[in-house]
């Protein structure tokens, strides 16, 4: 087989070319887009846009401008086609130039979709409306309704023990190691959830939330309420954890908008970003008491990643859904069904030193 990988120096020819070949383009189409405004706007200053594009629908041509590397097979058009009322409502050259564009590399993830960690804003993808399952990524909504529940039920999370069913000791898969008789703090159980990715600490919650509703699966419920309100549609929850159910399914687009609600939240933000934890639950079926330790399965915050949740099945694949925050920018990385778990984190990296060059590019001209 002929080994198709990029030399080091491969890839260092192929950025600086793509790269000077982008600012020479980018500038061009900048300055034709700007003079599209300008003449378009000035048609007629007094009326509003909706009234202008009605009255005068002249088709602007656009010569076919394209950006061929050396270096690769990919043509990145800037293309305009005929201008109507869509194009012009909102300023033409604020619209981020890295979202008509595609990484060079490969990314294993089957879906993947970048956001604006400040704003929620999506910024670019592959398959990111692909329904899917999403394994252990579910936790971020059991988490953030558990948050919200004990806020609206008045629960301190720092003295509120829930009992561990016989249910949740019994459950398959990621275990906070908790069993049958625990009586353990909220705040400890948000911790097992999210830090170990435990499926007896989710199944603990949903338990013990239904004893103050008399509505049937009422966490559930809630879970899909949650994002039926922020107009997800294409999300549907049938378990709390995650576990196989071709029921339990979402998109990339729709795992980053409700990440990025969740992390509103300064309790989700705080319990997230920990990389290990420790507690001590007594058991009341056994008279006794034991320590609790876990560690975060998310191996990115010890390379300044903020979170926040990892997932892993065999239906699923390998997931991860990062956020990163410096002191100028902020994102949202969401990966989908990746090659290996450990593709996981190549991916993230790779996409987030590729959206910052964007970023930095972009901010060059506008």
């Amino acid at each position: 087989m002929i080994d198709e990988t990029l030399q080091p120096i491969q890839i260092k020819n192929w950025t600086q070319g793509f790269q000077t070949q982008l600012r020479t383009s980018t500038k061009r189409t900048l300055s034709r887009l700007k003079s599209i405004e300008s003449n378009t706007i000035s048609h007629d200053p007094s009326s509003d846009l909706s009234t202008k594009f009605k009255t005068n629908q002249k088709t602007i041509k656009i010569p076919d401008r394209c950006i061929h590397s050396q270096y690769a097979s990919r043509k990145i058009s800037f293309k305009q086609k005929q201008a109507t009322q869509t194009i012009f409502q909102q300023p033409l050259c604020k619209a981020p130039l890295y979202m008509q564009l595609i990484p060079f590399f490969k990314v294993s993830a089957q879906s993947w979709a970048i956001f604006n960690g400040h704003t929620g804003e999506y910024i670019t993808g592959y398959n990111q409306n692909k329904c899917r399952q999403i394994a252990s990524i579910t936790k971020i909504v059991t988490c953030i309704v558990s948050l919200r529940l004990a806020k609206e039920l008045n629960l301190n999370i720092d003295r509120k023990r829930f009992f561990v069913p016989d249910q949740a000791q019994k459950i398959s898969g990621t275990s906070a190691g908790l069993l049958k008789g625990d009586s353990i703090f909220l705040r400890d159980l948000l911790y097992g959830l999210m830090l170990p990715s435990g499926n007896d600490a989710a199944v603990t919650l949903s338990y013990n939330f239904q004893l103050y509703s008399l509505e049937n699966d009422h966490f559930l419920k809630e879970m899909n309420r949650f994002v039926q309100a922020l107009g997800l549609s294409n999300t549907q929850f049938s378990n709390v954890h995650g576990l196989c159910n071709e029921n339990n399914f979402s998109t990339a687009y729709d795992v980053g908008k409700f990440t990025y609600e969740s992390l509103q939240n300064e309790q989700f933000q705080k319990i997230v970003r920990t990389q290990s934890y420790f507690c001590e639950t007594p058991n009341q079926l056994q008279n006794t008491s034991r320590e609790l330790y876990w560690e975060n399965t998310n191996k990115l915050l010890q390379q300044g990643f903020k979170g926040v949740k990892t997932g892993i099945t065999k239906e699923a694949g390998p997931s991860v859904v990062e956020y990163f925050q410096d002191s100028t920018n902020s994102y949202i990385i969401v990966l989908l069904n990746c090659s290996s778990s450990e593709n996981r984190w190549t991916d993230a990296l790779r996409l987030l030193q590729w959206i910052q060059k964007q970023d930095t590019l972009i901010k060059q001209f506008i």
